[in-house]
């Protein structure tokens, strides 16, 4: 998995690519702009290569000036192969998973809701899918439930990191429900903006 994925995500942002030529950009507040549209190339491949630049130049700066602050302090400690380690964490973007996954005392329930918790982040946008109006501005529900969303994300990162005890298997659990909550309220509020966009 770890060897195959890198090339199914590079074509998947191949085909992405190739849409975006063919198809051109989305349009979420439903406008007409066919007048003030610009082509890809040069305005957007260059200003894509700018960021790429800028990009790479941080992380390479960050690599040799200082290559130990992204890393772990387990990988300094000498290798015991009869102890494992008291506090065994993923990297930082899997930590709301990995919090979800603690959560919930039953095991394959725990995996279950955790492989639904992040598969339900690349459905939400198919919910929409028909409707001329994909912008959340028009709906200041779904944005304020997606705020909380975001700060909900953040909080159950944090306790993805810590060990799992005492408050924090509480925090987990409330960081569980809320991440489900507003998942389904925000997809229902997709499915009334689609009702009322086609009325």
């Amino acid at each position: 998995l770890h060897f195959l994925l890198p090339f199914v995500i590079l074509g998947m942002s191949l085909v992405h690519v190739l849409l975006l030529h063919e198809k051109g950009s989305s349009n979420p507040m439903g406008l007409d702009l066919s007048n003030f549209s610009i082509p890809f190339h040069p305005y957007y491949t260059s200003k894509d290569l700018v960021g790429f630049a800028f990009g790479l130049v941080a992380l390479v700066a960050l690599a040799f000036t200082f290559p130990k602050l992204t890393a772990d302090p387990l990988q300094w400690q000498i290798v015991d192969k009869v102890k494992t380690p008291a506090v065994i964490k993923p990297e930082w973007y899997f930590l709301y998973a990995y919090a979800i996954l603690r959560s919930i005392p039953h095991k394959v329930g725990g995996i279950v809701l955790m492989f639904f918790a992040i598969f339900s982040m690349a459905l939400l946008p198919l919910l929409s899918n028909g409707s001329k109006t994909q912008s959340m501005v028009i709906c200041p529900i779904a944005e304020f439930l997606f705020c909380i969303w975001v700060a909900n994300f953040m909080f159950l990162m944090v306790v993805g990191a810590q060990e799992p005890a005492g408050v924090w298997i509480m925090g987990g659990q409330l960081g569980t429900f809320i991440h489900l909550l507003c998942w389904q309220d925000t997809s229902s509020g997709a499915e009334i903006l689609l009702f009322t966009s086609e009325s």
